[in-house]
């Protein structure tokens, strides 16, 4: 199977045919796969942009919270850029009740995330940093 480039031909899903990469079916009328697909012989810019998505998820973590008495602490994700978007939530029973106020990349690898009163100490955030798909 041919690796893809800037010449493959991805051909479009179908009901008739299913989905092909330069003429050969990987895709079945089932959506079963038939055969294998070369390594990154499916990028986004192959991408068709009603599947394409707008972000992608570069970085996640489940950062235990551990800034005693304080309403802010940080937590690393390494790569996250000042352009990408972060969102984070208490995963645990969040003891003492609190929101969170802010969180944003303050630093290299850094996320600080600000709440409206002092979080218990083993709170658990998830957080997640999405870039725009190029």
């Amino acid at each position: 199977m041919a690796q893809a480039d800037d010449t493959t031909n991805f051909d479009k899903v179908d009901a008739e045919n299913g989905f092909s990469v330069d003429g050969t079916q990987v895709i079945d009328e089932n959506a079963e796969i038939v055969g294998d697909l070369a390594d990154d012989a499916v990028s986004l810019e192959h991408l068709d942009s009603g599947i394409a998505p707008a972000f992608i998820c570069v970085g996640a973590v489940l950062h235990t919270w551990d800034a005693g008495a304080a309403s802010t602490d940080t937590a690393t994700i390494t790569g996250v850029l000042a352009t990408d978007i972060i969102v984070g939530n208490f995963t645990t029973t969040n003891a003492n009740g609190v929101t969170i106020e802010q969180i944003a990349r303050t630093g290299e690898n850094t996320v600080t995330i600000t709440t409206s009163g002092n979080a218990a100490d083993d709170d658990v955030i998830a957080i997640a940093a999405f870039r725009a798909a190029a």
